[in-house]
């Protein structure tokens, strides 16, 4: 009888790369029950075979060796694999969900910041940067009990202000307001492509959605990092990276009485164009 080698990580990673990138979704879910066949913890498999090919697609796509087409279903199908391992829930009200029964909670990975940082800004009762870290951070002994009644304002008493909320809650339109202001400003976009429009309207939303994640954590560095990583993809793809610079603009004017997000986006508008930007006030308007 013979014996087969275990696939190195590497040859892992190389099989589920390929999966992906050719929209195969059960050959890349194959790919990944296997490592588990194989013994290697469903933890291990996240961090060691789905989160290296997911930063692949990232990087691949940024320097533009990937369509947007490819990119999006190589994306969709690492979501789906992902899905198939371990449900998601949404990080902060889960937290405080969980503490409210009394239960101390414990989070973990890079998406909490490299040092934990925003486990401890939502509230998190501790912070591991990976499962093996959390599996040692228990075995010294229970975590503390949160305190009663615990609410999310709690941790974020900058919140009172709504402006997360009514930025989120008006997410449509004020992608609207912007698209509809930067065709009356720059008429030449009137004769986008259908598809050139829609991926327009995709930046828009994204830049929205972190101007609410920023105001969420009350830190304006999530929303001028973003916006540099966007620039420098803009920029690979030959796309003037001050092009984003009127877009904020335009969302600054639909934000009068929202200080925080106004202070927010000049200050992402002076990390782009690296002189200091004037909005001028009086121009505002409301959505």
């Amino acid at each position: 009888m013979s014996l087969m080698a275990t696939p190195s990580r590497e040859h892992r990673i190389d099989l589920l790369w390929e999966a992906v990138c050719h929209g195969e979704e059960q050959a890349a879910i194959d790919a990944v029950f296997a490592a588990l066949e194989d013994g290697i913890p469903a933890e291990r498999v996240l961090l060691d075979l789905i989160a290296p090919v997911q930063r692949k697609v990232g990087e691949e796509w940024a320097a533009n060796r990937l369509t947007v087409a490819q990119e999006h279903a190589a994306s969709a199908v690492n979501d789906r694999v992902i899905a198939a391992l371990s449900p998601r829930p949404a990080a902060h009200a889960a937290i405080t969900a969980v503490q409210a029964t009394g239960t101390p909670v414990l989070v973990g990975g890079a998406a909490f910041g490299r040092d934990g940082q925003y486990a401890r800004l939502l509230g998190a009762d501790a912070w591991a940067p990976d499962a093996s870290s959390a599996a040692d951070r228990l075995d010294e002994g229970p975590l503390a009990l949160p305190a009663p009644a615990h609410q999310p304002l709690d941790d974020l008493p900058h919140l009172i202000d709504q402006e997360y909320t009514l930025v989120a809650r008006t997410r449509s339109a004020l992608v609207r307001a912007v698209m509809d202001a930067l065709a009356d400003r720059f008429p030449a976009m009137r004769d986008d492509t259908a598809a050139q429009f829609e991926h327009t309207a995709k930046d828009i939303a994204h830049i929205v959605d972190s101007l609410a994640i920023a105001l969420y954590t009350d830190d304006p560095e999530l929303l001028t990092d973003f916006l540099a990583w966007t620039a420098g993809i803009l920029t690979a793809r030959g796309v003037p990276a001050h092009s984003l610079v009127p877009a904020l603009h335009i969302l600054s004017e639909q934000l009068k009485g929202f200080p925080r997000a106004i202070l927010m986006l000049d200050q992402a508008a002076d990390r782009l164009t690296g002189a200091g930007s004037v909005i001028a006030s009086d121009s505002r308007t409301t959505v």
